[in-house]
């Protein structure tokens, strides 16, 4: 969702969004393009859950008291204004964002038609400025993430790195960029690692950090394909290098392996069973 979150990232800042004077800087403004889907078994996922689309520019360490109020507009959808995100804590990095989620791929197409998508900062301590975006023709989405070792995570034991295989992508040749984005997040929805792979990388990433026994994970691997934004009229990249998403995001679950205490216990309570029974 670099899409997400979920997602995901591509930094960058352009000549017409750069900060100046030690404000807060503004890190990047993007367009996402997502499509989400649960595997639960070694199989790959049967089907697309459902899709969503993001705006977004994401700034460092400032809020709507530097950048006032920022919009994204384009021919076909008209202009929009953005949410800021973390409004009650300026010192954390925000984001604005326009964003909504689709049963189908036609309704996010509609949302996000291929078009050239202007965002436009006006007001606040930083004054005025806008960037622009084009969203090509058609998705790049690269094949659905599949974890290709389900089965052998679920049970899998705490006590050393826990290793996750998937299925390696090919880039959609119409992007210039991207990667492969995963997370894994435990009890409470509390984020336990993430990290990038190429995608030319090997088809595998660890878990390093430590993993509490009998407890439920869930893995969110995103096969990212991006386009970067241009100088209108030249193609040649621009500063800011904004970028356009094309994610595909697969979640799976696992369940570490119980306690040894606690299949001891399940042991003798069996046996117990077993004597009264007789």
């Amino acid at each position: 969702m670099r899409a997400v979150v979920a997602v995901v990232g591509g930094l960058g800042l352009s000549a017409g969004l750069a900060m100046a004077g030690g404000l807060p800087a503004l890190n990047d403004y993007s367009i996402f393009k997502v499509r989400t889907a649960t595997q639960t078994s070694d199989a790959p996922p049967a089907g697309v859950d459902g899709y969503f689309g993001v705006q977004r520019i994401t700034s460092f360490n400032g809020g709507p008291a530097f950048f006032g109020t920022a919009t994204v507009s384009s021919p076909s959808t008209g202009s929009r204004a953005m949410s800021f995100l973390n409004p009650g804590d300026p010192t954390l990095v925000g984001m604005y964002v326009f964003s909504s989620t689709f049963a189908s791929e036609a309704d996010l197409n509609a949302f996000l038609p291929a078009d050239r998508y202007t965002f436009t900062i006006t007001g606040g301590a930083y004054g005025d400025a806008s960037a622009v975006l084009d969203v090509p023709q058609g998705n790049l989405w690269s094949s659905q993430p599949h974890i290709a070792n389900y089965s052998a995570l679920q049970g899998v034991s705490v006590g050393s790195p826990v290793k996750v295989s998937y299925d390696v992508a090919a880039l959609d040749p119409g992007a210039v960029g991207g990667g492969v984005f995963w997370t894994v997040t435990g009890p409470g929805g509390v984020v336990v690692q993430g990290g990038f792979r190429g995608f030319g990388d090997p088809g595998t990433f660890t878990i390093s950090e430590p993993l509490q026994q009998n407890a439920t994970y869930t893995i969110s691997l995103a096969f990212s394909a991006r386009q970067f934004a241009t100088e209108p009229g030249t193609g040649v990249l621009a500063s800011a290098q904004g970028f356009v998403a094309f994610d595909s995001v697969t979640t799976a679950t696992f369940t570490t392996a119980p306690t040894p205490g606690s299949v001891a216990l399940l042991g003798v309570a069996g046996l117990a069973v077993l004597r009264r029974r007789r």
